[in-house]
């Protein structure tokens, strides 16, 4: 029982770790964010049926790694103009929208999140690379 309940804690801590480097993000960047996406949120969740606490929780910067979540992710970023239907990433609009026209940090991210077959997977990657490099650390493998 002892190891069951220091597992949990571990994992715990770990989950902290994970997401207290996007702690260090620039609330400003955060609305930015927001105001991007906004006009797609309640469409991806509706088709993807993703949970809303999932949704409320990108606010805060917390990204699950759920299939659900990861396909609201590919919804917003379909719609958003920056993947396209077959999985090709448009650097420029990713710069514009999301990277600060950073468009080095956008070819990086692209190149980081093609190997992904997976849409939504590919997605996903792209939005944690992307907020890696938007905070104080620099991008890690997540």
């Amino acid at each position: 029982m002892a190891i069951i309940y220091f597992i949990c804690i571990l994992i715990g801590m770990l989950s902290y770790q994970i997401h207290c480097c996007y702690c260090r993000v620039d609330l400003e960047k955060i609305a930015w964010w927001e105001s991007v996406i906004k006009p797609y949120v309640e469409k991806c969740t509706s088709e993807t049926n993703v949970d809303r606490v999932y949704v409320e929780g990108m606010q805060v910067l917390e990204f699950p790694n759920e299939d659900k979540f990861r396909c609201y992710v590919k919804c917003l970023y379909q719609n958003i103009g920056v993947l396209d239907s077959k999985g090709n990433i448009n650097v420029n609009e990713v710069s514009k929208k999301l990277t600060f026209n950073h468009l080095d940090q956008a070819e990086f991210c692209k190149m980081r999140s093609l190997p992904h077959s997976n849409l939504c997977e590919r997605a996903y990657q792209l939005l944690l690379c992307i907020v890696s490099f938007a905070s104080d650390s620099p991008p890690s493998t997540l």
